[in-house]
């Protein structure tokens, strides 16, 4: 048993990390292995799709009102709406947003800015379905976000933006998109010297239980 929550607890592998509670009774010990609704019957599995799933899976079918084979979109207005209070509670460093874009005025230039500071843009580039890249159904774009002078630390994030494109596309909904959000390196390892600290606590604890 505590091999195995010692081996889901490296970030190094593509194991989902568990939240552990470091009371050390058996009770909290076993509730290490419920499973999460999010990911099925597999919770150590992250939620990993190809740019070709969004598109055509996800995105496709949450803007035509289909079923999806995971509660994995968070619906939120990315532009109105602070990103970062959903990652407070999970040890995920990438999350899915399923927001939809907003023009200014009535022009086709995209409104980038947050309380927070500006999405900058990069080139967009094509999603094709098939190896000869000529079936196009959607497209993505990053952006990094550059924070506001003076402002607190929100962290540093990037962003892929998925749309539908090509035989995909339909003007009706142009605007909807599917935003991956991604924590940078650095948040990234301080949370995991947190949780090596947090594993080591434990074994000691175990260990001394044990012994005595």
């Amino acid at each position: 048993m505590l091999l195995l929550l010692l081996c889901f607890s490296k970030r190094s592998l593509i194991f989902k990390t568990m939240a552990i509670s470091y009371s050390h009774t058996e009770s909290n010990i076993m509730a290490l292995m419920d499973f999460d609704d999010d990911y099925g019957d597999l919770p150590w599995i992250r939620f990993r799709p190809t740019h070709v799933e969004i598109v055509e899976h996800y995105l496709y079918n949450k803007v035509y009102g289909k079923p999806l084979s995971a509660d994995v979109l968070i619906e939120c207005d990315l532009y109105e709406e602070f990103w970062k209070k959903h990652f407070e509670n999970t040890d995920e460093t990438s999350l899915y947003f399923f927001t939809k874009l907003k023009r200014v005025g009535n022009g086709s230039r995209i409104q980038r800015n947050t309380t927070y500071g500006t999405w900058k843009t990069n080139n967009e580039k094509p999603i094709y379905r098939d190896q000869a890249k000529k079936d196009q159904i959607g497209s993505v774009r990053s952006l990094t976000l550059v924070t506001k002078k003076g402002s607190k630390s929100v962290g540093r994030w990037v962003m892929h933006e998925f749309k539908l494109k090509g035989r995909l596309y339909n003007k009706k909904y142009e605007d909807y998109v599917i935003c991956r959000i991604e924590r940078l390196k650095q948040q990234e390892d301080n949370n995991l010297n947190e949780d090596t600290q947090n594993i080591e606590q434990f074994v000691k604890s175990f260990e001394q239980q044990k012994d005595g």
